[in-house]
């Protein structure tokens, strides 16, 4: 299977979503397996235009998810 630079970039920007709202879920006292779940259903629903507005209307902090740096937000 070979992935084109857009494909590349709709993986990143859904991997993105699904680790930023994990870590919102799970800071916020969910079960991490439902929160892994839950990020899995909201990374699909929202559209880029809310999820860009949502991340930039809180503080942003930094964390790492297998290695890879976020910025994502305090509530």
């Amino acid at each position: 299977m070979h992935l084109t630079d857009i494909d590349h970039e709709i993986v990143e920007q859904t991997y993105e979503k699904r680790c930023f709202f994990t870590y919102l879920l799970t800071e916020a006292g969910v079960d991490p397996r439902t929160a892994k779940q839950d990020a899995c259903r909201m990374e699909h629903m929202i559209s880029e235009n809310s999820f860009r507005h949502l991340k930039q209307s809180i503080c942003k902090k930094e964390y790492r998810v297998e290695g890879r740096l976020f910025i994502v937000c305090v509530i």
